[in-house]
């Protein structure tokens, strides 16, 4: 019987908790002019090919980067360990070009979150009419 009112009573101040902390949130209207940072959008097209693009909200271009670095990588993996080629000079030329490009995939994926992060702020100046 005593662990029943326990039970009743834990559950019964787990609710009111509950109930209490959504009367503190409150919605916010979404800020239009926020700056991203050309840190955070490095930070992210390093840890993931196309994530500072999505960190941009560019999200057409980051799926095409990751599309393309995983192309890149499967094609990779495909050539080296592709042993069907009488001439094996043929497979390794086209294992290092897969490399080459993902390594050029990749750092472009970098260098334009960086550059889209500092244009940000100039296309909402640039939609300004002009008086």
């Amino acid at each position: 019987m005593l662990l029943k009112i326990n039970n009743q009573k834990l559950s019964i101040y787990f609710a009111i908790v509950v109930s209490l902390s959504f009367n503190c949130i409150r919605a916010q209207p979404a800020d239009t002019l926020a700056i991203k940072s050309p840190g955070m959008a490095a930070k992210y097209g390093l840890m993931f090919p196309g994530a500072g693009q999505f960190y941009n909200e560019r999200y057409i271009k980051g799926t095409i980067l990751t599309g393309l670095e995983i192309y890149a990588i499967i094609k990779f993996n495909e050539y080296r360990s592709d042993v069907k080629y009488d001439n094996i000079t043929s497979a390794i030329s086209k294992r290092n070009k897969s490399a080459w490009w993902m390594f050029f995939i990749y750092f472009y994926g970098v260098l334009d979150a960086v550059v889209e992060a500092h244009l940000i702020p100039h296309k909402t100046v640039m939609d300004t009419p002009i008086e």
